[in-house]
């Protein structure tokens, strides 16, 4: 199972830990539903840095409400998971990360962090890896070592990376006030036909270009994944993604139910299976090997 990036990374953090997304608790609650709403707050327009970007990849993970669904999570994802550096597992409400591909990496890199934790364990985390650096509207600032600034305040840290300290505080400033996720009918798709779950990862292309994505929705021991993704499958190719998901509905024993619909370009994957065989952070089109 491939390892994802520590977010901290981008914060020049040295927590061993890994990424902010253990599991603890014990009952059953899935995504607060804000999902959508979060990512409008903190996803900018790589338009406004620059036309030579090619992906713009998103991930975003409800880490509180994972923990509260351990006791239906497999054993071999909950030690895959790692606990946070940043607060203890079940008291991060969301994380964020945002980047974007480009040839001359002058794009911002995003990761943030929220939730009900207190400032002692974050500021702990980046200790190593980045400087005091003032105040920004009340919060605690920081220079990366890595390049970038981090805000600190009770149940907050914000990270922006590849800026300097106006175009951090000018990042900053426009949180709530963004206007790109509401404007590009690519996001109120996907969040129609997708959701935002516990887990989500995003991928876009350009305006006009492509994008795709999965979201895991866990409810106790029943977990639903969706994969939406606009691409060009030609006939031949779509009956035998609808022979291979008819071959897993028979062989998948973890598998509940299994659908697959194209139209107009767009491709969705529908699954719900059991929590404790889910692979919560890989795109279930890749799970089932279904090719395309």
């Amino acid at each position: 199972m491939p390892r994802r990036r520590d977010v901290l990374r981008f914060a020049g953090a040295t927590a061993a830990a890994g990424v902010g997304t253990a599991l603890a608790g014990c009952t059953a609650r899935s995504s607060s539903g804000d999902g959508a709403a979060r990512l409008g707050r903190w996803l900018y327009d790589p338009a406004e840095y620059g036309t030579d970007w090619e992906r713009y990849r998103v991930h975003y993970v409800e880490p509180a409400a994972l923990a509260s669904n351990e006791t239906y999570l497999n054993s071999s994802m909950v030690e895959w998971l790692t606990e946070s550096p940043v607060a203890p597992r079940d008291r991060v409400d969301y994380q964020l990360q945002a980047t974007v591909v480009a040839d001359d990496g002058t794009y911002p890199q995003v990761a943030i962090f929220e939730g009900a934790f207190g400032i002692g364990r974050a500021r702990s985390a980046i200790s190593q890896g980045a400087t005091r650096d003032g105040v920004y509207d009340g919060r605690e600032l920081y220079r990366s070592d890595g390049g970038g600034y981090l805000a600190l305040d009770h149940g907050e840290l914000w990270f922006v990376g590849n800026v300097d300290r106006r175009g951090a505080e000018a990042y900053f400033d426009r949180a709530g006030e963004r206007t790109f996720v509401a404007n590009d009918d690519r996001f109120a798709r996907f969040f129609d036909r997708a959701g935002v779950g516990v887990y989500t990862g995003l991928q876009l292309g350009r305006e006009g270009a492509g994008y795709g994505g999965f979201s895991y929705h866990v409810d106790g021991p029943k977990t639903t994944a969706r994969s939406l993704r606009r691409q060009p499958l030609p006939d031949r190719q779509r009956e035998e993604i609808e022979r291979r998901v008819e071959r897993a509905r028979r062989s998948e024993d973890s598998l509940r139910e299994i659908s697959f619909e194209y139209d107009d370009g767009e491709a969705l994957l529908t699954v719900e299976l059991e929590t404790r065989r889910a692979l919560v952070f890989l795109d279930p089109v890749d799970v089932f090997e279904l090719g395309y």
